[in-house]
């Protein structure tokens, strides 16, 4: 049983603090300052009762405005056509995620929460790229205010955004820290949302996959939601070749989720119920719970209790939940947690080297699963990158350096359960959890090779893809079976070790 949290408003007063101290970065005079902190010391007295935050004018053209969740945003209406404009975003708890300053001339800079407690900046018209012209730049920092010189992280075509139309492209997606890009992303779906815009698409030459997902989080796709996915990165490969601005076919609704941060290591996305949690660095995303079995890695699914909602947070391996970490309420407030330590490298002694009969299938399924454009390079990974059994306490994968750690729990619960089960079945289930958690890191590293070779002139992903990808079929339909054959035999796992009780099966 996890510890319960019997004060659920532990977190306010140190969130109204550091909110407290960071309206100081921004101009704002000293009484509007008074006023915004006055206001959230009062809705978070009132919270407990109170599910929506009512709008407070605070005279002048300035607002807060309810963000539907319980939190608020600091709003001035300074545009000549009245376009309200946000300073800052509060969660129920009074912790600021987002600071922005505006001129006349639009948006000044921005600073934008991210899951691990760090921020990213965004600094419009800064910099110039060879395929958009003039540029907004994005710099990772461990804290705002930071003296410490910031990371470059990525470019994007320069926005109006006291006027948005379109999504923009992101030069180097895999150089993003963990949340940033469903951190801009939400901030260009509320300012859209501020601004009465009812759709947008996407305008770039990346058209990917993982683009589609994160878009997820924040905007909803129109049309058929069978086919949006399909429409969305059709032809990706071609115009990444020809790096062509085009405005992508899928038309995307604005619908940002409103954040909530109830404890320093948790993160939560609350849009229709808690939709996804981050814990340190890792997102647990919904998933249903219905019949069958649930998908695999780091979810959050919704428990029957009465009533009330209520979600779970917790890793899912071969079909099944395992013992929760975190339970949350619609609103985000916590009412259960056990969370491990905060991440550490495993000691090298901890790392089991994955036997052969599992690289020869993970690097040709993975790449035969990725764009054509990153195939070549996922298969050239299968000669420099290892693969280990480590026993992870939130993540079923996770990249490190130049090797790919699998959770050894998934190997623990296949010998407890293949004692039962149909070996064969269970065998091929261990295959795909194992995949879904690889593949991943796999194409991220893929990616960052390829982002740290392009020349400074635009640049098109190698040649060979569709070769490649016949290569990995090939290789797979002999390497899979063989797999499977070893699996069911007991081979090709490590060495059994007592379970842990973060990896014993959640009662339902």
């Amino acid at each position: 049983m996890m510890p319960s949290c019997s004060n659920p408003s532990d977190a306010t007063p140190s969130a109204l603090a550091e909110s407290r101290r960071l309206l100081r970065v921004l101009s704002l005079p000293s009484s509007l300052r008074t006023a915004v902190m006055r206001a959230l010391e009062e809705a978070a007295a009132a919270r407990a009762a109170v599910h929506r935050a009512a709008e407070r004018s605070l005279g002048a053209g300035w607002r807060l405005m309810g963000d539907g969740a319980g939190g608020y945003l600091l709003l001035e209406n300074r545009t000549a056509d009245s376009v309200p404009c946000p300073w800052a975003c509060f969660d129920r708890f009074g912790r600021s995620h987002l600071l922005a300053e505006w001129r006349a001339s639009g948006l000044r800079w921005a600073w934008l929460r991210l899951p691990a407690g760090q921020w990213l900046e965004l600094r419009p018209r800064t910099e110039s790229h060879p395929l958009w012209g003039i540029s907004d730049a994005l710099y990772h920092h461990r804290h705002v205010p930071d003296d410490a010189a910031p990371r470059a992280v990525g470019l994007l075509p320069a926005l109006d955004y006291a006027r948005l139309r379109w999504l923009p492209p992101l030069d180097t997606p895999a150089s993003l820290p963990p949340g940033a890009g469903s951190a801009v992303l939400n901030f260009l779906a509320r300012l859209m949302t501020l601004q009465g815009v009812g759709e947008t698409a996407y305008r770039g030459p990346y058209p990917t996959a993982a683009l589609f997902a994160t878009l997820c989080g924040s905007f909803v796709p129109l049309g058929p939601s069978s086919e949006a996915q399909g429409r969305f990165t059709r032809g990706e490969y071609e115009l990444a070749l020809r790096g062509e601005m085009a405005e992508n076919p899928q038309r995307w609704q604005p619908a940002p989720f409103a954040a909530a941060l109830p404890r320093p290591r948790l993160m939560v996305h609350l849009r229709g119920g808690v939709e996804t949690v981050w814990v340190d660095d890792v997102p647990f995303r919904r998933t249903p719970t219905g019949s069958g079995a649930l998908a695999a890695g780091e979810r959050v699914w919704r428990e029957d209790a009465g009533r009330e909602e209520q979600y779970s947070v917790g890793l899912v391996l071969l079909g099944r939940p395992q013992r929760r970490i975190v339970s949350l309420d619609a609103r985000g407030e916590v009412l259960d947690e056990a969370l491990p330590a905060a991440g550490s490298p495993e000691p090298r002694s901890a790392l089991v080297p994955m036997a052969a009969p599992w690289r020869a299938v993970v690097f040709a399924w993975s790449a035969l699963r990725a764009t054509q454009a990153l195939a070549p390079a996922i298969l050239a990974l299968g000669d420099r990158i290892g693969l280990c059994w480590v026993p992870l306490p939130l993540a079923l994968a996770r990249a490190w350096g130049e090797e790919v750690w699998v959770n050894a729990s998934l190997a623990s619960e296949y010998r407890r359960r293949r004692k039962e089960e149909d070996d064969a079945a269970l065998a091929l289930m261990l295959v795909s959890d194992v995949l879904e958690g690889v593949a991943p890191c796999l194409r991220g590293m893929a990616q960052q090779q390829l982002e740290a070779a392009r020349p400074s002139a635009p640049d098109c992903p190698p040649a060979g893809g569709a070769q490649a990808q016949d290569e990995a079929r090939a290789a797979l339909r002999i390497a899979l079976p063989k797999l499977v054959a070893a699996l069911r035999r007991g081979e090709a796992l490590p060495e059994d070790h007592a379970p842990d009780e973060r990896i014993q099966p959640a009662s339902s």
